[in-house]
């Protein structure tokens, strides 16, 4: 009979451990934590309309960058890896044109899964101006003496009279 009761200790024992574990390894997975990321930041704007990014001085650069702190649960922060790393921004047509604009980086499209949660951003907004998308017609004469005209063009100009 003691050999019964341990034995089915031992069994509820086991039992216990392995739940326990379970339990343990459940909520490890969904403990949230915080993730910096490097995101590049796309405007995308109407048809006809031009974007020229701004610096903090005013001056025209390159498209930025953003540092973005995000909350999620580690499962889920294993996998960033296969994030883009590209937020988008789309202007509505009729916007203001020729003044410079402010865009705050939270308002940007990231295309991240829904428990992601977007802590902090740096810079919190960028600039750019608006522009009219322009096309012309340019006339070019080409002047050259017969020294710079390479051979090959010499011998189709002169098989052509």
């Amino acid at each position: 009979m003691n050999r019964k009761n341990a034995l089915d200790g031992m069994k509820n024992a086991l039992w216990a451990l392995g739940f326990a574990v379970g339990i343990w390894y459940l909520a490890d997975q969904n403990i949230s934590e915080d993730e910096p990321r490097r995101v590049r930041l796309k405007v995308v704007p109407p048809e006809g309309i031009t974007v020229t990014y701004l610096d903090h001085e005013g001056r025209p650069t390159e498209q930025p960058w953003a540092m973005i702190t995000v909350k999620a649960p580690r499962n889920i922060l294993k996998k960033s890896g296969e994030w883009p790393d590209e937020a988008s921004y789309a202007l509505k047509p009729g916007v203001a044109l020729h003044a410079p604009r402010q865009l705050e980086v939270r308002q940007f499209q990231f295309a991240l899964p829904r428990e992601v949660e977007i802590r902090e951003t740096s810079p919190e907004s960028i600039t750019v101006l608006l522009g009219e998308e322009r096309s012309a017609k340019l006339g070019i004469d080409l002047i050259y003496d017969e020294k710079s005209i390479p051979e090959a063009f010499r011998r189709a100009e002169g098989a052509g009279r």
